[in-house]
């Protein structure tokens, strides 16, 4: 009886591991597909018809797809003919100049958060008085 407990303890234990490692998985699957998701949607705007289960289903549907991507192209053109972008290594050269005024304008922003919290150290000072 006492060594049916114990390996009813080792039995219970070795399935608690188990579930866990599983649970591990099914986590790490979950978190690879979102991310897997989120890079698909920062790269492309553009939406697949072929592979959308809707627009295969419902002309209607997939005509309004077709129009909301001929749109997001005109879109896409628009700003590079604005800003007279027309190969790759002048679009990186804009990228580039974006990132690094952004750059500028975070440090910028840190050096008055900075300043804000000293103040507010102050005048929680002042109020002390």
């Amino acid at each position: 009886m006492i060594r049916k407990r114990i390996l009813d303890k080792e039995f219970d234990r070795n399935i608690a591991v188990e579930e866990g490692s599983v649970e591990r998985e099914k986590n790490e699957k979950v978190a690879a597909k979102k991310k897997a998701a989120f890079q698909e949607k920062r790269i492309n705007l553009m939406i697949d018809i072929s592979k959308n289960l809707k627009a295969k289903e419902s002309q209607a549907y997939e005509r309004a797809l077709v129009s909301a991507n001929i749109d997001t192209m005109a879109k896409t053109l628009n700003y590079l003919i604005e800003r007279k972008i027309q190969t790759p290594e002048e679009f990186q050269i804009y990228v580039s100049g974006i990132r690094a005024e952004y750059e500028l304008i975070r440090k910028e922003l840190r050096s008055h958060e900075d300043s804000n919290n000293d103040l507010k150290v102050l005048y929680r000072m002042i109020q002390g008085f």
